[in-house]
């Protein structure tokens, strides 16, 4: 009729390891969510860049983000070494023979903003 007491302390241990290897694999979860949740943050900011520096005829008003906003992103999270590349993916925008005066004059102000330099006089 019942089970004897050391079969019971068998089934509680076998229980306890179900729940050991369940706990484990709720950890794992975890991180692979965490790690997709991060994954997508990157797709977007690959997304915006390419919304931005893809195709140079995109309209502003036609773009995901502003290179204003794009600034500010990077300052709050990425390494000096990054801005640094962005300031310079502005300069080579800048030498692009068919910039607008607009945008010429903006790109100036946006890389003024980031390095505290003088621009330079058109």
């Amino acid at each position: 009729m019942f089970n004897p007491p050391e079969k019971i302390e068998d089934e509680i241990n076998e229980l306890k390891g179900y729940i050991q290897c369940a706990e484990k694999i709720q950890k794992e979860i975890f991180s692979l969510k965490q790690k997709l949740e991060k994954s997508r943050i990157i797709e977007k900011e690959i997304n915006d860049l390419k919304a931005i520096c893809g195709d140079p005829d995109t309209p502003e008003d036609k773009r995901k983000i502003s290179f204003e906003d794009l600034l500010k992103r990077v300052k709050t999270y990425e390494s000096p070494g990054l801005i640094q590349e962005k300031i310079d993916l502005l300069n080579e925008k800048l030498k692009d023979p068919c910039i607008s005066p607009d945008n010429h004059a903006r790109y100036q102000s946006l890389i003024y903003k980031n390095t505290h330099e003088a621009p330079p006089h058109a």
